[in-house]
């Protein structure tokens, strides 16, 4: 449109509204004119809404133990930046940052990330918005566990936003933002959807943070105090099956998890662990007790098993299949590849069990034999309905064959559990057994387990207690070197106490919160800090003093990170986790330009 057609529509505009508005002032027209354009930018702007992230998980009173937070990065090519200082100012202005600084590095060759990835997602869409040639804004997720290492081996990892272990690859497909098939879940009520999660999901488990951290606290304390190799305890509710706890040692930082080895995202609760020397006195306990008999005949030893016999032996077994000993129990997480345990040897012998079996049995004997379900998830709130999906109170069919126990006969396994702790409020049971493990090159190597079982409170058990480590062990035993029985069992018996005191009921009658700032904030903070190191590492390398990084076993997406600021030509072979890297890891990258990175897909 010509400027005389222009002011032509003006005057004829001037003059209509004059007729019905009265006299009309170029001032007028001026403003009404900037209000136009104003209210046409608005409407023809492009917004892009908030991306959707990986759902939350939350503990049972909704604190937050991993979430996912969405981040921008503003990236330059150079080469396309038409005009240097006016993009460098306008940029500067919207992102607060140095525009001498910025028009430096538009100055350079290659593309370069204008900042570390960490701007806020509104900043970032009016950067987008501004349509800068050769400016790029792209979208990324980051999963952050706050906790680092609290409960490790139950939450388990993400790579490039996928699970892999625990939880998060239990419910990646709840987890992954997007809709999910209900029929998957048959443990969750999800009503009358059949493909919720449209708007994402967040998980909620049967676990208790604090309960979690003073169990793990007691656990690595154990373990360090008795010089063990690895170790796991659990605290879960008697009726429910619902787990407030379930450690493992050693632990990760879920936050690095390429650092961890094979053992320390290994479960030792889900292995079969015990030998049938750690379940016999308990179940001998328990079947005396049914018998009417345990109110005159003296404890076992400690190490001792119950009466060699067939026929002693026969009926430990039947308790034991009764109680559900040998069920395998997924407690919400991805199985194990370990091999199905047999419900007892082809010689009718008790079998070896796992730390959840005991404990589930155990949870069996003290609640009227009624059948009990270990599980660790609670529900799952969809952000789209805005209501929680809770995990159905039925019992699964594999378990009805179990006969419920008269209440005099649960009575009497009650007593006989607390006969040693008469009066006590905890009812506790510590043991320790020794067992031959197979070593390096075909040795065996001599172990012993240190294994306690609490109930609380004794005299009508709402909660069990296991914890058990297992510690190098050489006989004979050197004085003094035996760890303190009564000692530890003691400090378990004022932990028990103090998990019953504070256990409360879930909190699922309001939708989980918004994410926590503060903890947001130490997660900047430490990505700046990464940042930092990484310019500091790329002022090493100008002076030739900087050395390859190690990046075998790890992601792709974490070797680039730590590859970055080296000023290297990246080169990338086959797919997956990185299995080999030239030049070798400590190589000193003086006159070094290039990095070759051999991947291969995880089995």
């Amino acid at each position: 449109m010509t400027p005389r057609v222009g002011i032509l529509l003006l005057l004829c505009l001037a003059g209509t509204l004059e007729l019905f508005l009265g006299p009309v002032r170029w001032q007028d027209l001026g403003h009404w004119s900037r209000q136009a354009r104003q209210a046409l930018a608005q409407l023809t702007t492009p917004t892009r809404p908030a991306p959707l992230v990986r759902g939350a998980i939350y503990d049972r009173h909704l604190k937050e133990l991993a979430v996912s937070y969405s981040f921008a990065s503003v990236q330059a090519q150079p080469q396309m930046v038409r005009d240097t200082q006016d993009t460098a100012q306008r940029i500067a202005k919207r992102l607060e940052v140095d525009s001498e600084s910025l028009q430096l590095w538009l100055r350079e060759g290659g593309n370069l990330a204008l900042s570390s990835g960490m701007i806020p997602l509104e900043k970032a869409q009016d950067v987008e918005l501004m349509s800068l040639p050769g400016i790029d804004v792209r979208y990324h997720e980051e999963r952050y566990y706050p906790h680092r290492a609290l409960a490790a081996q139950v939450l388990g990892y993400v790579e490039q936003n996928f699970g892999l272990t625990g939880i998060e690859g239990r419910y990646d497909t709840v987890l992954q933002p997007g809709v999910y098939r209900s029929s998957e879940l048959q443990q969750l009520d999800c009503q009358d959807r059949q493909t919720p999660g449209a708007l994402g999901s967040d998980v909620v488990l049967t676990m208790d943070f604090e309960v979690q951290q003073m169990l793990e606290e007691a656990l690595q304390r154990q373990a360090k105090e008795s010089g063990s190799i690895r170790g796991g305890a659990l605290a879960m509710e008697v009726e429910s099956g619902a787990l407030l706890a379930m450690a493992g040692y050693p632990g990760y930082d879920l936050n690095q998890p390429w650092q961890a080895e094979e053992l320390q995202r290994h479960s030792v609760i889900q292995e079969r662990l015990l030998p049938a020397a750690a379940t016999r006195p308990l179940l001998h306990k328990a079947a005396r007790a049914l018998k009417g008999g345990g109110d005159h005949e003296e404890d076992l030893p400690v190490l001792v098993a119950a009466p060699d016999t067939d026929s002693a032996e026969g009926e430990l077994l039947r308790l034991a299949e009764m109680v559900g000993l040998y069920d395998q129990y997924s407690c919400d997480l991805p199985q194990q590849n370990e091999e199905s345990a047999d419900k007892a040897a082809d010689n009718g012998r008790l079998a070896a069990v796992s730390p959840l079996q005991f404990a589930t049995a155990i949870a069996r004997l003290v609640n009227n034999g009624s059948p009990v379900e270990p599980h660790l998830l609670a529900g799952v709130y969809d952000r789209q309905d805005g209501r929680y999906f809770l995990r159905r109170k039925r019992q699964p069919a594999s378990l009805a064959y179990i006969r419920t126990l008269p209440t005099r006969d649960t009575g009497r396994i009650v007593r006989e559990l607390q006969r040693r702790d008469a009066g006590q409020a905890v009812t506790v049971h510590g043991l320790t057994v020794r067992t031959v493990t197979a070593g390096d090159n075909g040795t065996k190597e001599q172990r012993a387990l240190d294994l306690f079982i609490g109930l609380v409170p004794a005299r009508a058990p709402k909660l069990v207690v296991l914890s058990v480590v297992e510690r190098p062990h050489q006989l004979p035993l050197p004085k003094g070197h035996e760890p303190n029985g009564d000692k530890q069992a003691g400090q378990f018996r004022a932990l028990a106490l103090r998990f019953h005191a504070m256990t409360r009921p879930a909190d699922l009658a309001s939708p989980p919160p918004p994410r926590n700032q503060a903890a947001q904030a130490i997660y900047l903070a430490e990505q700046r800090k990464l940042h930092r190191d990484a310019r500091k590492s790329m002022a090493r390398s100008a002076d030739g003093s900087s050395q390859m990084p190690s990046v075998v076993q790890m992601s792709l997406r974490r070797g680039l990170r730590q590859l970055a600021g080296r000023n290297l030509v990246i080169r990338v072979s086959g797919s997956g986790r990185i299995v080999s890297q030239q030049p070798p890891a400590g190589t000193k990258l003086d006159g070094v330009t290039e990095c070759i990175l051999i991947l291969r897909p995880e089995v």
